[in-house]
């Protein structure tokens, strides 16, 4: 039995060509295709509208009402905001009072900050945009008065929507998604850099290194330790003495040569000062895989509890961390959450020192028996270490205080930690229990009573200190101190600017494309435009999704991605001319235009892919941007490429006369 018997045998009508390449009939196909046209084009339908709204979301939940939109208003003035003898908090209060005077209502002003000498911004809460601009007008008279004159600048208005129906509201026009990079949108950029450190023990049983029962001795020799050190210019100084026969010493080596050094230095004066002391391994803290690893994890949820939208944290090579901040236009304060090493201790305060004050959550001590004023260095080298913060749970909590201010809650660790707090409270009621961060007393309460596993940080001076003693707790210690090699602000100016020329560009591209397509390919040229468009919506759905921080590079691979949407489109329609000219009917021509296509626009797909592998693989932050963007632009017009543009194709071709007429395409 022949080919062509045994197809028909099975119902299929066909014809075969003299290569013995089958062609099913017209008939026949165009049945298959007509049953499952409708279906076809919904799916598309469908499609195009899911990834319409997943990149632009003209339709969302309302969950919250517009009226806790907050808004940037920014204003710029004459004379310096902050003046002798005044600080930032001080001047942010008389802002915040002036805004109370001037508009009448306190609770719609979110936060204020100052960003350099004269300028300031206020986080707005508008239910319209006629509010916010009253707003705007009030407080510009408001500080031309005090301040000479103000102007606005470049603000950030929050997407307010048009309309509500039940739980949805509806924002028009729709505007895309995407998060942008700190290149577009401006912000902070931080490198940080890891400090190894070493850690020397000393014992000495037959001379102790104080009293046991001497709190002031104890202390007088840990504070001429440590400065006799820094005045050596080591950094990150630590003098520790957990009983009388027993000193530790810890402090930055960033190199070997300075490991040798120290170990030269304090071991000198060790044993000059103490005869007989011995000194047992020094301890190390080496920037390694694992190291940086943990250092990266502890700063990305210190950014995260900063709540910074788009963050990134990387690192740079193997002793360094990238952190960019995008919209975050005040790097010394963000510095601040980022590099503090964050040793949290508890200590019990020795019964001769007392509590004189707290101020602007500064705790000042003094002596109970004279009255006279007690620094804290020495309080702290005649405190006994209780416990650290390694030993508390990640659940620290913030919650306004019952004196007024705030506090923050915290929990020990179930085991040892909690019945090592438990038994110490039994123990100590009515002793001051000091809350040490980073060297500094931060809280003083007294034990009132018997505490199981669980207490209470009090004292702080506002919310933001507060949430940053928060997001220290939850995150974790740094495993190495971190100093900071550089920080600058980046422009957003110049990010608005590279936005929109970016735009430029890609719109006089893609409009180069199109009109391209049309003029060579004729109808199939702008069958394949359509699916251009739905490819673009699908890389924005997408972006949106993953999320991808869209960055400059990042823009640069999508432009390229869309040049290359139509590639896979002129290998078919190539393809399908060569077939038509062949003489084959249109419907096997388009069917083996893209079936022989397929491989070409396979391979050509996976090397593209590989080479975004290894980019994304090797590469740092631009680099991944770039290759991220492009893998995800090749995705998206393979699907369309393949699918969209051939069932468009089919489409026309088998509901009308147009294959045969000169416009379909090219011969």
């Amino acid at each position: 039995m022949g080919w062509e018997q045994g197809v028909s045998s099975l119902g299929l009508p066909c014809s075969f060509d003299t290569t013995g390449a089958a062609e099913y009939s017209a008939s026949r196909g165009q049945e298959h295709m007509n049953v499952h046209k409708p279906i076809w084009l919904a799916v598309l339908a469908v499609i195009a509208v899911l990834a319409f709204q997943l990149g632009f979301k003209p339709v969302r939940m309302a969950e919250k009402p517009r009226a806790e939109v907050v808004s940037q208003l920014r204003l710029e003035t004459d004379k310096a905001l902050v003046g002798p003898g005044q600080t930032q908090d001080d001047v942010k209060k008389h802002l915040r009072d002036m805004w109370s005077a001037a508009i009448g209502e306190p609770e719609s002003l979110r936060n204020v900050s100052i960003d350099g000498e004269k300028l300031v911004r206020f986080d707005v809460i508008a239910i319209s945009e006629s509010e916010f601009e009253e707003y705007a007008a009030k407080m510009t008279d408001a500080l031309s008065k005090e301040y000479g004159t103000s102007t606005r600048v470049k603000e950030e208005k929050a997407e307010q929507y048009s309309a509500k129906a039940g739980p949805f509201a509806f924002y028009l026009p729709p505007r895309p998604q995407v998060h942008l990079g700190l290149d577009l949108r401006g912000g902070s950029r931080i490198v940080l850099q890891m400090m190894p450190t070493t850690s020397w023990t000393f014992t000495n049983t037959e001379t102790p290194f104080f009293p046991a029962d001497d709190a002031a001795a104890k202390g007088k020799l840990l504070e001429d330790l440590k400065k006799g050190l820094e005045e050596r210019n080591f950094k990150q100084v630590e003098v520790e003495a957990p009983s009388a026969d027993k000193l530790t010493i810890s402090l930055s080596t960033p190199t070997k040569q300075d490991l040798t050094q120290a170990d030269a230095v304090v071991s000198d004066l060790m044993t000059t000062r103490f005869p007989g002391t011995q000194k047992l391994t020094p301890v190390s803290v080496v920037i390694d895989q694992a190291t940086g690893e943990g250092v990266v994890g502890v700063v990305e949820n210190r950014v995260n509890g900063m709540g910074v939208a788009e963050s990134t944290v990387q690192r740079q090579g193997m002793d360094r961390v990238v952190v960019s901040l995008p919209g975050q236009e005040d790097p010394t304060a963000a510095t601040k959450v980022l590099g503090t090493f964050a040793k949290l201790d508890f200590r019990l305060i020795p019964r001769k020192y007392e509590v004189q004050s707290v101020e602007e959550g500064t705790v000042q001590f003094q002596d109970k028996d004279t009255k006279e004023p007690v620094s804290q260095d020495e309080v702290l080298a005649a405190s006994d270490y209780v416990l650290g913060g390694r030993d508390l749970r990640n659940n620290s909590a913030v919650g306004p205080g019952q004196a007024g201010g705030w506090v923050v809650q915290f929990q020990f660790k179930a085991g040892t930690p909690a019945q090592t707090f438990s038994n110490f409270t039994r123990k100590n009621v009515g002793r001051y229990l000091a809350i040490v961060l980073d060297g500094k007393i931060v809280s003083c309460p007294v034990i009132k009573s018997h505490i199981p596993d669980q207490g209470v940080i009090e004292g702080l001076g506002s919310l933001d200190e507060a949430k940053n003693l928060k997001n220290w707790l939850n995150a974790g210690a740094l495993p190495v101190p971190l100093q900071v090699v550089e920080r600058r602000t980046v422009s957003a100016t110049l990010g608005s600017d590279t936005v929109q020329g970016s735009l430029a560009a890609g719109l006089w591209g893609g409009l180069a494309v199109v009109v391209f397509m049309m003029l060579y390919y004729r109808f199939c040229g702008f069958l394949a435009d359509v699916a251009l468009v739905l490819y673009c919506l699908l890389v924005l759905a997408v972006m949106v999704q993953v999320p991808v921080v869209l960055t400059l590079p990042g823009i640069a691979g999508l432009l390229l991605s869309v040049g290359m949407a139509v590639d896979a489109n002129v290998i078919i329609f190539e393809r399908l001319k060569e077939e038509l000219r062949a003489g084959r009917t249109p419907d096997a021509a388009i069917e083996a235009g893209f079936k022989r296509a397929w491989t070409a626009i396979l391979d050509c797909n996976i090397t593209t892919l590989l080479a975004c592998v290894a980019l994304y693989a090797f590469g740092t932050g631009p680099v991944k941007g770039f290759a991220l963007t492009l893998a995800i632009g090749v995705f998206c017009s393979f699907f369309t490429a393949v699918t969209v543009t051939r069932a468009f194709v089919l489409t026309a071709v088998r509901t009308s006369r147009l294959a045969e007429s000169p416009l379909f395409t090219r011969r």
